[in-house]
């Protein structure tokens, strides 16, 4: 079960002062300070200077979201489902009203809008705190 997550994950290769990147569920970055970052390269130092892993699904979620509603097609459904397990309308079932107006929801996926790209880091924000997840459940006591 988790060598196949793993294998849909998304994977990412960031080059440079402050980049960020990922291989399955771990992501790994490089300090923001350019005169650091250089000192380091000049130094033989890597220039990694954090890392951690999307052991949850809900910081999952908050990946894929962050990184696929900034592509034009958006986070399909075998994306929201490998990272989660579930699909769009079972995510949010349901949509708060002004999310009409700044995401598309279709096919088990989730696209911005152009309005939506304006505000995306809030829109990702309200998304991830409102996915109801199977996580959320477990452990309850009914």
């Amino acid at each position: 079960h988790s060598f196949v997550r793993l294998a849909l994950a998304c994977w990412f290769l960031g080059v440079g002062c402050g980049a960020h990147s990922r291989l399955g569920d771990l992501r790994f970055w490089n300090t923001g300070l350019p005169d650091e970052y250089m000192k380091r390269m000049n130094g033989g130092v890597d220039p990694e200077v954090g890392r951690d892993t999307d052991t949850d699904a809900r910081g999952r979620l908050g990946t894929e979201l962050l990184l696929g509603l900034r592509c034009r097609g958006g986070v399909g459904a075998p994306r929201l489902k490998a990272a989660t397990g579930l699909e769009a309308t079972e995510l949010w079932p349901v949509p708060r009203s002004h999310w009409s107006r700044f995401l598309q929801f279709s096919m088990g996926g989730v696209a911005g809008t152009r309005e939506g790209w304006e505000v995306l880091d809030s829109l990702v924000l309200e998304l991830v705190e409102g996915a109801v997840l199977e996580s959320d459940f477990m452990g309850s006591e009914a």
